[in-house]
């Protein structure tokens, strides 16, 4: 997989749905500073009627001419909300509240959307796309070369929704990439029939306070914690895994019968959306083999995290800390035989000590990565220990 070509594509895709919303907008503002000048003497209201009058007639105009010379006879598809100037993304997953013009959150909400709706959406905006993608061919044949401002501000505005849709798909891309990445692909028939093969590692499936990685082990596909041991998903951890896989199964539908669409026609990668609809099947069948084959009997205990010559000295505070953060919390491991002591421009800001947290569930008691600091206060001298990070980190110990 072409990591780096991925990436700017989906900056690229998010930059063109953001960067400039307004310039067809700012196309038909010419005309109506045109009307305006015409209307004198008038209330603002009655300009405000007149210019909107003459924006509707150039709309009305040109989509005649798309509907008559492009189109075939037939009418312009309904612009589908994510491609249309309402569209927004959120930077953080899941996003900070619910919004229905929010893609992020669209991603975030799949789990709940009925696979109908999905499916209508997606060929709204497949149906949108292949015509805006009509229009731009078009105008690159010259049908539009004699029409004067008015295409100018009509091929802005489609090519504005055709980033808004290359925004769309470039998030669903960065989700399955978080989960997905590491993996290998074949287009066995050179037409987007994407066959991707994976390893140990590849698929991962975050749930609350760990992410397990799927693959098949004595021919049983199941779930392994980040050191290669046997995990077991437990209930609270199943609701998460079920709601990612209602979440890819979603990417899936929504991809479904793609091909090359949004492809770059002077690149090297092909068939782009195919294979995201092959790596989101993939992802979901594996992880649905684990999810079936889960079980107690999988999990894998580790020995108790060794202490170091720290953990006499610290235990007490740390332990009193994590309890104070999550009274779950039994023990505390304080694995640091010294400080790591981090600094600014040479100068001591504070200093580390590492370890774990030990909880006690329904399945035994698991172990969480861990880390406490102390602030430092000038003249050699550092404050009361508090706590520092929480690691990914997370196993079972015996």
């Amino acid at each position: 997989m072409k990591t780096n070509k991925l990436l700017v594509k989906t900056l690229m895709a998010i930059a063109i749905m953001f960067a400039s919303a307004n310039t067809a907008q700012a196309q038909f503002g010419n005309i109506i500073d045109k009307a305006k000048k015409t209307v004198t003497g008038t209330a603002e209201h009655m300009v405000d009627k007149a210019t909107e009058k003459a924006q509707q007639k150039a709309r009305k105009k040109m989509y005649e001419i798309v509907k008559k010379k492009v189109l075939n006879g037939k009418q312009m598809p309904e612009q589908p909300w994510p491609m249309s100037d309402k569209a927004v993304k959120d930077y953080t997953f899941p996003p900070t509240q619910a919004n229905p013009y929010s893609i992020t959150y669209y991603v975030y909400n799949l789990p709940n959307e009925s696979p109908e709706n999905i499916a209508m959406l997606r060929d709204q905006m497949t149906a949108r796309y292949k015509a805006n993608q009509k229009i731009l061919i078009a105008q690159e044949a010259g049908l539009f070369s004699q029409l004067g401002g008015y295409v100018s501000a009509m091929l802005n505005e489609v090519e504005e929704e055709q980033g808004r849709w290359q925004a769309f798909y470039a998030e669903l891309w960065q989700r399955t990439y978080i989960l997905f990445s590491n993996y290998q692909k074949r287009d066995i028939n050179g037409q987007g029939a994407w066959e991707i093969i994976w390893k140990p590692t590849d698929i991962s499936c975050p749930v609350d306070r760990t992410t397990y990685w799927i693959y098949e082990k004595n021919g049983k596909m199941g779930f392994f914690d980040i050191n290669g041991y046997g995990a077991y998903a437990t209930p609270a951890d199943v609701k998460f895994i079920k709601d990612e896989i209602a979440r890819m199964d979603g990417i899936a539908l929504l991809t479904e019968g793609l091909t090359n669409e949004g492809d770059d026609p002077n690149g090297n990668d092909k068939y782009e959306m195919a294979r995201l609809h092959a790596v989101a099947v993939t992802w979901s069948n594996a992880v649905k083999k684990a999810l079936a084959n889960n079980s107690p009997e999988n999990l894998e205990k580790q020995p108790m995290p060794k202490a170091g010559s720290l953990n006499k000295q610290f235990k007490a505070k740390a332990l009193a800390l994590a309890k104070n953060d999550d009274p779950s919390v039994i023990d505390v491991v304080i694995t640091s035989n010294t400080w790591d002591i981090k600094r600014e421009y040479g100068v001591p800001k504070h200093r580390v000590i590492y370890g774990y947290v030990i909880r006690k569930d329904e399945v035994g008691k698991r172990a969480s990565k861990r880390s406490w600091c102390q602030d430092y206060q000038g003249g050699g001298k550092y404050g009361g220990l508090r706590s520092f990070g929480t690691g990914t980190e997370s196993f079972y110990v015996k």
